[in-house]
């Protein structure tokens, strides 16, 4: 039986040069899904800001989300709304779950500027 301790051999290296051992795509289609993920996370995060701006410095939403009813309700409303995980019409729930996180995120900041400023 021969060893696979030869010179030259690297046992932590592998056997081939490939990431994974069962790998059979090449690295440019990972790279390309890795690029087009982050891609849409900072789509995502330039919106959040966008909206949360939006709410922040358009005087009458803060107005309407800290001091008055409707405006609590839409905010318990949306809470409950980002807590149900359901997998019906997934992008349709998910679109409806990040426009939540969005006014959730305005809310949040427009409580911010109330205590700091008012």
């Amino acid at each position: 039986m021969e060893s696979n301790n030869k010179k030259g051999f690297d046992m932590e290296a592998g056997i081939s040069n490939q990431l994974y051992p069962m790998m059979q795509e090449p690295p440019q289609l990972r790279w390309a899904f890795i690029r087009k993920v982050y891609i849409i996370l900072a789509m995502q995060l330039l919106l959040t800001v966008g909206v949360a701006a939006t709410v922040v410095f358009v005087p009458p939403i803060p107005r309407f989300i800290l001091h008055t009813t409707p405006g609590l309700a839409i905010y318990i409303v949306s809470l409950i709304l980002t807590l149900i995980r359901m997998s019906f019409f997934l992008l349709v729930l998910l679109s409806i779950f990040c426009l939540y996180g969005f006014y959730l995120f305005g809310f949040f900041f427009c409580r911010i500027i109330s205590v700091i400023f008012y």
